[in-house]
C-alpha cells in the first residue's frame, strides 16, 4: 500500500490510493453499467486504468471514449491503455498493473459491478489488518 501523501517522483503529484485495473474488448453498452459503478464509488482518491486489447467493434471502440469523456467531466482519474494487437484477458490485465500508480490494485471486468463502497471498504480492510490478502 502507498502511505497517504506518497508522491510521484517525476512530476510531484500524490499518487492515488487504489487503482482500479479493467480489461475492454469490445464489450459494448453494457460498459456503462461498469462506468456508473465506478464513477459513484465512495473512494475519490483512486485511478481507473482501462486497457483496450485492440477491440475491432466500432460500436464498442465510441462507448469507450464515450465513456471516457463522461468520467472525466465528473473528475474521475481514468486513463486507457490500447494494445495494438489482441494479447488476451490475462495480458490485459498485466499491462494495466504495470502502469498502475498504486500499490493497491483491484481487478473489474468491463461487465462486471461493484457496490458504490467497495473500493473505500477493501482498502481501509487491507491497510488495517496487514496481515490478510484478497
Amino acid at each position: 500500500m502507498n502511505p497517504a501523501g506518497n508522491q510521484n517522483k517525476l512530476n510531484h503529484a500524490p499518487l492515488p490510493q487504489a487503482t482500479i485495473v479493467t480489461p475492454y474488448y469490445n464489450t459494448g453498452s453494457v460498459f456503462w453499467d461498469t462506468v456508473e459503478c465506478v464513477a459513484k464509488q465512495t473512494m475519490r482518491d483512486f485511478e481507473w486504468v482501462i486497457v483496450d486489447d485492440a477491440s475491432t467493434d466500432l460500436e464498442a471502440a465510441g462507448i469507450l471514449e464515450d465513456c471516457v469523456k463522461r468520467l472525466h467531466s465528473q473528475n474521475v482519474a481514468v486513463r486507457v491503455i490500447r494494445h495494438e494487437k489482441n494479447k488476451g484477458l490475462s495480458a490485459a490485465r498485466n499491462t494495466g498493473i504495470r502502469v498502475a500508480r498504486s500499490e493497491f490494485i483491484m481487478l473489474l471486468d468491463s461487465d462486471d459491478i461493484l457496490e458504490p463502497t467497495y473500493v473505500e471498504k477493501s482498502y481501509w480492510y487491507l491497510t488495517t489488518h496487514p496481515e490478510c490478502s484478497f
